[in-house]
């Protein structure tokens, strides 16, 4: 297990600003299993300590500005580092997903769920949707694909039995706005099915999220059967 986390650990440390709660995770761990720090010769033992050497100003590298689709539409600067830090964050995501099994599942899903989708991705997923303008064209092409990539981040098992965690309500209701928008375009003429296609991808979204029910309910809006 050692070098797993230390894999990871080299991976996550240009961004995280975690390391704080992981400490008073690995101390309480020890505690435990225990009473008292880890010994000097646990492999494990120089996991937190790595963790905490990272800086606040390193995590700020991931964390989204919140600026309004306007500001990125006019200034392709503003969009590229904007995307940057979204990449940044998606990457940072990814890393502590992997300690699915390892750490305790409440702690993995605050930090990923609460700090890092909830409050560092949304505001750049919400301006992909207000670019969108909850229509069928690229604008609506982007904001699938971005919430898209944030879902395939997301450890399956979090969602196992679709009763999703408290932390992902405000990711879910915003797959959820989309897939709204995309049933109320429907009927609309869908020039070479690219709408359709759209759908098909929100709705495996929804559905692993554990929102089948609404995933069937956009497939079958649009025509689209074995969803």
């Amino acid at each position: 297990m050692y070098v797993y986390l230390r894999v990871c650990v080299c991976v996550c440390a240009p961004h995280v600003h975690w390391y704080g709660e992981l400490f008073e995770y690995g101390m309480s761990a020890a505690a435990a299993d225990g009473g008292g720090a880890m010994a000097d010769d646990d492999p494990d033992s120089e996991l937190v300590p790595q963790l905490v050497l990272v800086r606040e100003a390193a995590a700020a590298a991931a964390a989204l500005p919140a600026w309004p689709p306007a500001v990125l539409a006019a200034s392709p600067t503003a969009a590229r580092v904007a995307f940057h830090r979204f990449r940044s964050a998606l990457r940072l995501l990814h890393c502590v997903t992997a300690f699915e099994g390892l750490l305790a599942r409440g702690l993995l899903v605050g930090l990923a769920l609460g700090r890092l989708v909830a409050g560092s991705l949304m505001p750049y997923l919400r301006g992909a949707a207000a670019g969108a303008g909850l229509g069928g064209g690229e604008g609506m092409g982007f904001a699938v694909s971005t919430a898209e990539a944030v879902a395939a981040e997301l450890h399956p098992d979090w969602f196992a039995g679709g009763a999703a965690p408290a932390e992902a309500a405000v990711f879910v209701e915003h797959v959820a706005s989309l897939a709204r928008g995309l049933e109320q375009q429907a009927r609309q003429p869908d020039a070479g099915g690219a709408r359709a296609g759209l759908a098909r991808r929100l709705a495996a979204v929804l559905a692993r999220l554990g929102d089948r029910e609404r995933g069937a309910r956009l497939a079958a809006a649009h025509g689209i059967r074995g969803q």
